[in-house]
């Protein structure tokens, strides 16, 4: 092991070094209050999604799972890059040509990852890292893994699809819902109030036609959305010249057809009653008991970029205050870590040749702290 990188809402991160391959990896130790019978199922489950070869450009690659003592834990590739959270905070709103490349990304990660029968469910700004050349994602598998072994996997208000809130059965149109709320907040600067056609009305070219397509994406009612990832990435990019496209088909045979979180919902475990929804406003703490009682940040897995768990009280009160009313939950930053968001602040983080300057400025910083 090298060092701890963060603590996240399931358990402690560490950043180590795999000599065979000569890369960092990042590795998730789930600290959670099961048994270690339950440890090792879950561990079994995550290695489905390492099995399953999600070798993609958008997809953060999960290496392995297995067993350090009673808790279970998966390696993922280390991405020393900017979270999508972090680059929204400076750039969003952003206009429409800038937004559609990363959406088109996702969903291409999302659509692969789906036909190798893995899943999201918990999709965030967190999740996904602005590469020079990719948004990429983590975390696809981790929930269902949770489900399987029968604990409730937490959720995240607005990104959680309402059938995820509700405890409900879900598939791929779950991760079409995060998606749609991801794009309306790159493109507003706001996450929004409510699904469907509650949502705030936008503004400028074409705002209409954008408007019908997020709408559809975050409807709630998944029959009524687009049935992939892809196909609402279609219409939006249709949407975005003018063009009036609601995908009508029926989305329920894919709700039919694609593999499912878990069969049984109703026998998912939840302690003390909880009913596993996270209000977005609560401050992830540093140790969790049950899943279902905190949320689910995968921000940390990946980065010590800014925005991980490790809290500095060196700022003052009022600073503080303005970070988390801008962050909406997310921890304020330290010192160090706020020296690092202001370098990030000079630099446009949709643009890819600034992305790789700040990257590997970033990971050489890094090495030498090592």
């Amino acid at each position: 092991m090298l060092h701890q990188i963060g603590v996240g809402a399931l358990g402690p991160v560490f950043r180590t070094y795999e000599p065979t391959r000569d890369r960092l990896v990042a590795v998730k130790v789930f600290r959670l209050d099961i048994t270690p019978e339950q440890s090792q199922a879950l561990a079994d489950e995550l290695a489905g999604a390492a099995d399953a070869g999600l070798s993609h450009p958008s997809v953060v690659e999960p290496i392995a799972s297995g067993m350090e003592g009673t808790l279970a834990y998966r390696a993922e590739e280390y991405v020393a890059a900017e979270s999508l959270d972090v680059a929204m905070r400076h750039y969003a709103p952003a206009p429409i040509e800038k937004v559609l490349p990363l959406i088109s990304q996702l969903a291409g990660a999302i659509e692969f990852a789906r036909t190798a029968g893995v899943g999201h469910g918990a999709l965030h700004p967190r999740d996904i890292f602005m590469t020079p050349d990719e948004a990429r994602a983590t975390g696809f598998g981790v929930v269902e893994a949770l489900e399987r072994v029968g604990l409730r996997a937490p959720v995240r208000r607005p990104y959680s699809a309402p059938e995820r809130v509700a405890g409900r059965l879900w598939n791929t149109t779950a991760d079409v819902f995060s998606l749609g709320v991801i794009a309306y907040e790159m493109l507003t600067a706001r996450r929004p109030a409510g699904t469907g056609a509650q949502i705030e009305p936008l503004t400028g070219p074409n705002a209409d036609a954008i408007y019908t397509v997020l709408a559809q994406a975050m409807d709630d009612d998944p029959v009524r959305r687009f049935p992939t990832a892809l196909s609402f990435a279609s219409a939006l990019e249709a949407a975005s010249r003018g063009e009036t496209v609601v995908d009508t088909h029926a989305a329920a045979a894919s709700v039919a057809t694609l593999p499912l979180a878990v069969e049984h919902p109703d026998d998912l475990l939840a302690a003390d009653g909880a009913d596993g929804d996270v209000d977005e406003f609560e401050e992830p703490v540093d140790e969790v008991k049950d899943p279902v009682l905190t949320e689910w940040d995968n921000r940390d897995f990946i980065s010590e970029e800014p925005g991980v768990d490790d809290i500095s009280a060196e700022r003052d009160d009022d600073d503080i205050s303005a970070e988390r009313e801008d962050d909406e939950g997310h921890f304020a930053l330290g010192s160090e870590e706020r020296e690092t968001e202001d370098a990030a602040s000079s630099v446009d983080l949709f643009d890819p040749e600034a992305i790789e300057d700040l990257a590997l400025e970033q990971l050489s910083t890094e090495r030498f702290a090592d």
